[in-house]
């Protein structure tokens, strides 16, 4: 938050620190021998993970509005795919930095309501070609990830990464309403509308096995069945802000109290 990138030991001992004078909302991504930070300025930066040397940056406009947080970046085969707050996607060459594609989640909306926020808080993922990718401005895309053309599009705004698996994407909007869609086509297998009060929030979803799993600032741990989007579980307990972790078959559970909680 101070705008210091820190690299540590195991243990935490300091190895080293680079200054960049900027707030950094968002987890770094480690590509091959280089790291990629997001500063809250939309400014990412590469940098040699041993030396500290920086390779290239990249600065886009900045947002007047936008979430608290920043989406972090996805890689793979040297492609670099980062969302930024005034909703820009950019691919780049992570050796180079040249700009390799970019598409526009700007929000057409002009009101106040959540939904016209342009911000790209949703991590992009890569799934074999296609990257999938929500924003806040009513607009969930799938993308080549090396081209930038446009396999499908959905009027959907979300806050929280997708999850992909077999033949669907899986995410939830900020109207809390859960949605399997196609791969292929964008298509709606299922959604399922969560109960929703105007200030609980909702993160997820996590997949483990045939079962998605959302929490909510209410306590709620939901379990839908991934296949017919049913509702398998509801489990009662203190607010959450943060997914759970899937580990040798437990569930891993945060709750606002800094209390960590187990299930089998």
């Amino acid at each position: 938050g101070t705008g210091v990138l820190y690299a540590l030991t195991y243990d935490g001992q300091i190895l080293g620190k680079k200054e960049l004078k900027a707030p950094i909302r968002s987890a770094p991504t480690i590509y091959k021998d280089t790291i990629f930070v997001t500063s809250a300025d939309n400014k990412i930066f590469a940098s040699s993970v041993n030396q500290g040397i920086t390779k290239w940056t990249y600065h886009t406009t900045e947002s007047e509005t936008n979430f608290f947080g920043m989406g972090k970046t996805a890689v793979k085969d040297n492609v670099l795919i980062a969302p930024f707050s005034n909703g820009d996607i950019s691919a780049f060459d992570t050796e180079t930095g040249a700009l390799l594609w970019e598409e526009s989640f700007l929000s057409q909306d002009v009101s106040s309501n959540i939904t016209g926020l342009s911000h790209i808080l949703a991590a992009p993922v890569i799934n074999q070609d296609t990257v999938y990718i929500v924003g806040g401005s009513e607009k969930m895309g799938a993308y080549n990830y090396r081209t930038g053309s446009s396999v499908w599009s959905a009027p959907i705004s979300g806050a929280e990464t997708p999850v992909v698996s077999g033949n669907a994407v899986f995410m939830i909007d900020l109207t809390a309403t859960v949605y399997a869609l196609n791969i292929q086509n964008g298509a709606s297998f299922w959604t399922y509308r969560l109960a929703q009060e105007e200030d609980v929030l909702w993160q997820g979803p996590v997949l483990s096995g045939d079962n998605l799993i959302l929490t909510s600032s209410e306590g709620d741990i939901v379990f839908l069945d991934a296949l017919t989007g049913k509702k398998t579980n509801h489990i009662k307990t203190d607010s959450i802000s943060v997914s759970p972790i899937m580990v040798e078959n437990k569930m891993v559970v945060l709750t606002d109290k800094a209390e960590i909680q187990v299930y089998k």
